[in-house]
């Protein structure tokens, strides 16, 4: 399915999976009704992150830009999308983009795109909801045939770095 193709239901569903239906619980996500009302779906997404997000001719491009107005066009509202620049660590970017807000002022997103989603990482940080993974990362090593190198080890010069199993979810504002 290509993000332009993505249906109503389909973009429901998965706005409701990220809390924008609201969460059980002294924390609420902003309502579907509530983005409805105010005719903007606003949508974080990280800078300079090709295949996911970039700017061309002014323009916001990539796969996340184009989730992002799919969820917007499937809730008959408009799309805001808001590219900003990663900080030191992922929880700083939920802080900044999802509850907080700029320390310069600003607003907060609805929905932030391309977090990670990990049980003990949503636990950490409980003023968000990571739910709704819609990507998953896989590592591969490819060789060529023949070669007199062991395809089957890790190589010795990423054998110092943590192989981890990331997915990626929608995220959003508890609120």
């Amino acid at each position: 399915m290509t993000m332009a193709a993505i249906g109503r239901r389909q973009a429901l569903a998965l706005l409701a999976g990220a809390g924008l239906a609201g969460v059980a619980g002294p924390a609420r996500a902003a309502p579907v009704e509530a983005v409805r009302a105010k005719g903007v779906l606003r949508v974080a997404i990280y800078r300079d992150f090709r295949p996911w997000s970039w700017r061309e001719g002014g323009e916001l491009r990539g796969i996340d830009a184009d989730l992002g107005r799919a969820l917007a066009q499937a809730l008959g509202v408009k799309a805001d999308l808001w590219d900003f620049m990663a900080d030191e660590e992922v929880g700083d970017d939920l802080r900044n983009t999802v509850w907080r807000g700029p320390l310069l002022g600003g607003t907060v997103a609805d929905v932030m795109l391309h977090a990670p989603y990990d049980l003990q990482f949503g636990r950490r940080h409980d003023r968000v909801a990571l739910v709704a993974p819609y990507y998953r990362e896989s590592f591969a090593l490819a060789c060529a045939a023949g070669s007199r190198r062991d395809c089957e080890a890790m190589p010795t010069a990423l054998a110092s770095f943590p192989v981890e199993r990331v997915t990626v979810p929608l995220t959003c504002l508890l609120r």
